[in-house]
């Protein structure tokens, strides 16, 4: 395993122990990488209720059915900033805080709409 997903699994221990639910979003990685790297880091369990979607599934859904399944999608791939504001309005409106952390945040979505 390399060095920073080590490092990214001892931050989701952390934050698990803490409370916090974690989803690994990409905009670039396929989703078979993406759910490798999830599992790796403890995001995303095979052979469970966790959920791997790309971006197309979540446009494709509609705002009942991405409530529905929001909590159990874990890794998200191939998502442009729409869907990942998408996903943070369904999860505030479910009571959720969210943090959204990434270098291509700034690309789709203001600090007031997705805060």
């Amino acid at each position: 395993m390399r060095q920073h997903r080590r490092t990214m699994t001892d931050a989701v221990k952390t934050f698990k122990m803490a409370g916090v639910y974690i989803k690994l979003v990409s905009g670039d990685d396929e989703l078979p990488a993406l759910t490798t790297i999830a599992s790796e880091i403890g995001v995303y369990t095979v052979d469970s209720t966790d959920e791997a979607v790309e971006g197309q599934e979540i446009r494709s859904l509609s705002d009942g059915e991405l409530k529905k399944r929001a909590d159990q999608i874990k890794a998200m791939a191939n998502f442009l900033p729409k869907d990942k504001l998408s996903m943070v309005k369904c999860l505030k409106e479910k009571g959720h805080v969210v943090v959204f952390y990434g270098c291509s945040i700034a690309r789709g979505c203001n600090g007031d709409e997705s805060s």
